[in-house]
């Protein structure tokens, strides 16, 4: 396995977040892919304006952003979780999730997208 630092104990961290913000990737691809969310007509790597979204969905105003290699420290990082935030100037709400979010709990993230779908309905 590829190691960014030599000899330095974050090393393995770096490799293990790398490889599962990719693995998280494949997780969020498969969630929008679940028959009632590929309702939501998600597109994949749009940008507007100053932001880039994994995913988005212009029918709902809603975007998803991966949020990977946040943070070294275990406790800090098994603690995040979905945020959600809004972009009022361009009526956009967004769903940052990490990476380890989308591995533990893909089951919140699908069930934050209902909410927005179920409001917009």
């Amino acid at each position: 396995m590829f190691t960014l630092f030599r000899n330095n104990p974050k090393s393995y961290k770096t490799t293990h977040m790398l490889y599962t913000s990719l693995t998280g990737l494949n997780a969020l691809k498969e969630l929008v892919e679940r028959e009632d969310i590929k309702l939501m007509c998600f597109e994949k790597n749009v940008v507007i304006g100053n932001y880039k979204f994994n995913y988005f969905s212009k029918k709902y105003g809603v975007g998803l952003q991966v949020d990977a290699l946040t943070s070294y420290e275990e406790d800090i990082y098994n603690m995040e979780g979905v945020k959600g935030f809004k972009i009022p100037s361009l009526s956009i709400s967004v769903l940052k999730i990490s990476d380890y979010q989308l591995l533990t709990d893909l089951d919140e993230v699908a069930r934050r997208l209902r909410a927005f779908k179920k409001a917009l309905n």
